[in-house]
């Protein structure tokens, strides 16, 4: 197949990172300025936009096409490509025979294809095997994501520094000219601009044999058809309610508008001038992080390093303690790196000092919780979502190229802009239809459900946004409990598995064995209430479940007690502690983290820095691989290390050193740039293990360890199941007349005529329980339902269904007409 690489400069008096691709590419004001593209040793350069330019200008525009000397429109040395013609064009048309050149080829864009496919399609133009994010594909081979960052790394240039401020000089507004908004086009500029653009095209080309190289080798397979109905979902998007987005949007602003005030005259009773605040600046105030570390630290004599949802989470919950009086005087301690400590350290690098952080008085004034709760509230659900959600949507109601594949090493979804996947998940309390009803039509309120917040409600609303238009659909199916599944699957844990399958209590049977009850004792849920024990074994229960949920990816003794705090668990109530459980999990699932290590002797080998060393296990055999194959220069694909279901080798580094590859069941690799071994950042005396990333376009280290390697080839196999899945169902669906719009997490969301719903989510629940061929002994399930709008639980009325292995299990048909 013939590959163009090419790339467009536009203006517009939208703002492309605000409003998103779709929508800035069908604005009026929206035109292209030029257009370049490579094909081999040729360029061509369209110079299309003539708009504000008086005639004079226009005919010496176009005469560059046989004046302007283009033979010096070379690439930079560095790059070692050469171009032999350059094709240069004029004019608001593009020529039928250029058409003809564009049309039977592999285009790959710059940037992004969201804008890219409309601008094309404007002209006439639309590329017959599609458009392709070169640098997004580059990302996920986990090389630089930019046209910048894939220069100086392969070349030691990047783009021309000089052609920013001329795009901003074309792109940004004349002043008072609202008939004629830009700046006029300049024949010498014109020239500079198509220069600019080419050395970006330049990059892609040089890049190409790299790139595409990697990309055929390790990932075509696997991803090309995957890409291909990630582009139709991102094409058809997901329609947006509006009239119930304004309508959530205004009692968004009463609500926060009740509560803040409420807030402020509560500071003013306690504080009295010190205080003292108007309901606007208060929310000023919240809604800024600098703004609101100052205030609180004025009030209440606390420094907050974060205004993360998940550090004030756990500030709310008690779960993260912090010093109400620093220590040394006045100096604030800072958690930030013991949060990152946690993320990336393993359990057996956890330091006394990072314990020693987390204790001290903590300091808990009910009205300093309720400035973080009001906080939060503001942050998690505020009219600015809700214009963005209804910002992004273009003319046809619906919001285009939300997610992205590719953005980290698993190659999960990602979103942007209006972003599915961090919608709250709600309460299934919530009575979504009766809420959305009185909001759009108004009538008698709804009573709050026991133990629900008005809050919570509107948390909850905010995922009915996305909904069905006219007579259709939407149905959703995910893949039940995948992670825990895959995990249990790659350290061929059958038993584990068997529990599963078996709908086996898993937090209840780890909570009989770590208490010592009879195996025959009932689970809380079958005792009645007037059982004595149904309380106590409640929290049992619960603190089992915070067991096999938390514990799988080696999280420490330190994480899981604060894990148990959210969670209202007070171990030594209960007569335990969190090393005794974390412990007794990992022996209880030795195939996963490994066995207690013996000497020669067979005795147990003492605790290392105070922790149980172990042998064996995915975790453990997967670091000793790690370390194994990046020691092996003889490392190879053909030769590779197998652990259980995975293969683990290194091979020469595309920039350099050595990267690492761990194989995946499905045949796709996870990639580590520049793989090495080098002295601990908390043990020098231990080596680490350490690779590059490409972020922003710059280069940065991160580490991983021996949990962190099955974490993320766990998430990345359950990812691989999940992108089949989409292959499949789209199929299903395509000749229905239905779609898919969205994958979120572990769960497919599709549009489909009603019609049609009911077979729709059969088939499609059969599909997507059928074992891959690469997975033939992993058990598969499914839970989906039918509704109008997009929401967590099924709505009364409307079909719904169960599946494993292929075959439907439980079924509810229509009820509602």
């Amino acid at each position: 197949m013939r590959n163009i690489y090419f790339d467009t400069e536009t203006r517009s008096l939208v703002d492309l990172r605000a409003a998103g691709g779709a929508v800035y590419a069908e604005q009026p004001s929206t035109s292209t300025l030029c257009a370049v593209w490579v094909e081999n040793d040729q360029a061509y350069v369209w110079l299309r936009v003539i708009e504000n330019t008086d005639k004079a200008e226009v005919a010496r525009l176009a005469d560059l096409e046989n004046t302007f000397p283009w033979k010096r429109f070379q690439p930079p040395q560095e790059l070692n490509y050469r171009i032999e013609k350059v094709h240069v064009h004029v004019g608001e048309e593009l020529p039928k025979f250029y058409q003809s050149l564009l049309g039977d080829a592999r285009w790959w864009a710059a940037n992004g294809e969201s804008f890219d496919k409309q601008v094309w399609k404007a002209v006439g133009v639309e590329p017959d095997h599609g458009i392709r994010n070169f640098t997004a594909l580059s990302g996920s081979l986990q090389l630089p994501a930019s046209v910048e960052g894939l220069g100086q790394l392969l070349f030691g240039i990047g783009k021309d520094p000089n052609g920013d401020k001329l795009i901003k000089s074309y792109c940004k507004e004349a002043a008072h000219a609202k008939s004629k908004p830009f700046h006029r086009l300049q024949t010498l500029s014109a020239y500079e601009l198509a220069a600019y653009c080419a050395r970006d095209v330049y990059i892609l080309a040089a890049a190409g044999g790299v790139v595409l190289s990697q990309w055929y080798r390790f990932l075509a397979d696997h991803e090309d058809a995957v890409l291909d109905v990630d582009s139709e979902i991102q094409e058809r998007g997901f329609a947006v309610d509006k009239e119930f987005a304004g309508r959530f949007k205004n009692l968004s602003i009463k609500v926060q508008a009740e509560n803040v005030e409420a807030l402020a005259k509560k500071l003013t009773a306690r504080f009295g001038k010190k205080g003292a605040v108007t309901p606007s600046d208060l929310l000023s105030t919240l809604k800024s992080p600098q703004k609101m570390k100052a205030y609180v630290k004025k009030l209440f004599g606390v420094g907050l390093s974060s205004l993360g949802r998940s550090y004030l989470n756990d500030l709310v919950d008690g779960s993260q303690k912090f010093i109400s009086e620093p220590r040394d005087g006045d100096e604030e301690i800072s958690l930030e790196d013991i949060d990152e400590f946690e993320e990336q350290a393993s359990d057996d690098l956890e330091s006394a000092e990072a314990n020693e952080a987390r204790l001290g008085d903590s300091f808990i004034d009910p009205l300093f919780l309720e400035i973080l709760k009001t906080r939060m509230d503001i942050v998690r659900t505020t009219a600015a979502k809700l214009d963005a959600a209804v910002g992004r949507c273009t003319k046809d109601g619906r919001i285009h190229y939300s997610t992205r594949t590719g953005s980290t090493i698993t190659l999960r979804w990602a979103g942007s802009g209006f972003q599915p996947q961090n919608l709250p998940k709600g309460d299934d309390r919530v009575d979504v239809d009766a809420w959305r009803k009185w909001i759009l039509k108004g009538g008698e309120k709804p009573s709050l459900e026991p133990g629900v917040t008005f809050q919570e409600v509107l948390s909850t609303l905010v995922r009915t946004l996305i909904y069905a238009q006219n007579n259709d659909c939407l149905f959703a199916l995910d893949l039940s409990g995948i992670e825990a599944r895959v995990l249990l699957w790659l350290a061929n844990d059958f038993g584990g598995l068997e529990e599963i399958v078996n709908g086996t209590d898993r937090y209840w049977e780890i909570a009989k064995k770590l208490f010592g009850l009879d195996p025959s004792t009932p689970s809380p849920k079958k005792l009645p209430d007037s059982d004595e024990r149904k309380a106590l074994f409640g929290v049992y229960r619960q603190l089992g479940k915070t067991m096999i949920l938390g514990l799988g990816f080696g999280m420490g003794a330190v994480k899981f007690a604060e894990n148990c705090v959210k969670e209202k668990i007070d171990l030594e109530a209960l007569g335990t502690t969190a090393d005794f459980a974390v412990n007794f999990w990992r022996d209880e699932n030795t195939k996963i983290a490994g066995v207690r290590a013996r000497d020669k002797h067979g005795n147990l080998k003492p605790l290392f820095n105070g922790h149980v060393v172990r042998d064996g296990g995915l975790h453990k055999s997967l670091e000793k691989a790690v370390v194994e194959a990046l020691n092996d220069h003889n490392s190879s694909k053909e030769y590779p290390r197998e652990v259980g279901r995975l293969k683990v080798y290194s091979e020469p580094g595309v920039v350099k050193g050595r990267d690492l590859f761990i194989e995946l069941p499905s045949g796709r690799p996870l990639i580590y740039r520049n793989a090495r071994m080098q002295p601990g950042r908390f043990d020098p005396e231990k080596d680490e293990f350490a690779f590059d990333t490409y972020q922003k376009d710059q280069v940065r280290t991160r580490f991983c360890h021996g949990s962190k390697f099955s974490q993320n080839a766990t998430q990345a196999t359950a990812r691989d199941l999940l992108a089949q899945m989409l292959v499949e169902v789209q199929k299903i669906i395509k000749p229905m007349g239905g779609a898919v719009i969205l994958s979120v997490h572990d769960e497919i969301v599709c549009e489909i005529p009603s019609v049609e719903s009911e077979e729709a989510l059969r088939q499609c629940a059969e599909a997507m329980t059928t074992r891959p061929t690469w997975a033939p002994d992993l058990p598969l399930g499914s839970e989906g339902a039918v509704f109008k709008t997009y929401r967590k639980t099924s709505q009364p009325g409307f079909p719904s269904c169960s599946a494993v292995d292929g075959k439907i299990t439980k079924w509810s048909g229509w009820e509602a007409f």
